[in-house]
């Protein structure tokens, strides 16, 4: 495992990391030298990736680009390409197999189906690579889960073998159905859903990327230039400080982020401290831009219980002016501190 780690960070790595163990939290990514605001920390193709249901006729299946004009598969009448170079890469990866399932099934079976049997035919064709070593290494949570998640995850294991084997042309390639249950369950608390701006294209498999661990006060955020996973750093990073990214959207109350992460990636936040690189900043006095005045805006923490009080993802707004020695404020408003850092609404005073 350490050595596949290595062999990652070489190839995708665009700054010094390393990886530690961090009691309570497992394998973790630290930077091993200082790391600036807006500087690239990863650049990584998936170990597989497979298109959502509706982006299938609108995207290209190898690269994700969106196009007008695609090639269709002409055997299994599903994938679609961008350009001959890009179909040929896809059947070199595994599409062959692939293919001759969806013809001998004759229906397309769900995304997840679909992504798992793709990592099976890599395999398969390339080997042990170190994106699988990281990827069968990665914790699956399957004592945590309860009996009704565990016959689910069987139920689709056995799609999943079935589908497989309609691609393989050995019977005895087929994975075993309990090998398969722990990949569905690391499947579900590693994938990463690949998003175009605003809207989820898909799903996708990525070892380095897996290795970042969540933090409501995120230092690095993540996207996708096609389905390629690019993480950039949000802000200056000290030598063995923890790279974190966000799970979740940062959007949501505390206490939703908390349920979210606990049922689907089964780690509690409540001892998670918000801000905490923030703590010893002035109150900040903002000016407003909305209308040309010179109004304060306040960013404040009484707010109801409900909320954290040190969450910086989730702050009450309000608009403070005199107005015949009365106060008027606007507040309740859900706004995000980096939205508002970024200038878009206002300046520091």
């Amino acid at each position: 495992m350490d050595q596949a780690i290595e062999e990652g960070l070489a190839e995708v790595a665009k700054c010094r990391l390393r990886v530690e163990e961090i009691p309570g939290k497992g394998r973790c990514l630290v930077a091993a030298e200082r790391i600036r605001p807006g500087q690239e920390v990863i650049r990584e193709d998936p170990l597989a990736a497979v298109l959502s249901a509706d982006q299938i006729n609108v995207r290209c299946d190898e690269t994700f680009e969106k196009s007008e004009t695609l090639l269709r598969c002409s055997r299994s009448k599903v994938a679609k390409y961008s350009s001959k170079e890009a179909q040929l890469l896809a059947w070199k990866r595994g599409f062959k197999r692939e293919c001759q399932a969806l013809v001998n099934l004759g229906l397309v079976p769900t995304p997840t189906i679909r992504l798992l049997a793709r990592i099976y035919w890599r395999r398969s064709i390339e080997g042990p690579s170190w994106k699988w070593c990281i990827f069968e290494n990665l914790v699956d949570h399957w004592t945590e889960m309860t009996d009704k998640k565990k016959v689910d995850l069987a139920e689709v294991a056995v799609l999943v073998r079935k589908f497989v084997m309609e691609g393989n042309a050995k019977a005895d390639d087929a994975p075993d159905v309990r090998d398969i249950c722990h990949n569905l369950a690391r499947l579900s608390c590693n994938g990463h859903t690949i998003c175009d701006v605003f809207s989820s294209i898909g799903v996708g498999v990525f070892g380095i990327g897996s290795l970042f661990n969540h933090s409501c006060d995120r230092n690095c955020y993540h996207s996708f230039v096609g389905k390629k996973l690019v993480v950039i750093a949000m802000r200056e990073i000290a030598p063995g400080e923890e790279l974190s990214i966000s799970y979740t959207n940062l959007f949501s109350l505390a206490f939703e982020r908390r349920e979210y992460l606990l049922k689907e990636y089964y780690f509690d936040t409540s001892g998670q401290s918000f801000g905490s690189h923030r703590k010893d900043w002035p109150e900040p006095q903002l000016k407003c831009q909305l209308d040309g005045s010179l109004d304060s805006i306040h960013l404040y923490s009484d707010v109801p219980d409900f909320i954290h009080a040190d969450d910086v993802g989730l702050t009450s707004l309000c608009r403070s002016r005199s107005n015949g020695g009365e106060v008027e404020s606007i507040g309740g408003a859900a706004v995000s501190m980096d939205y508002l850092s970024s200038g878009a609404i206002a300046d520091v005073a």
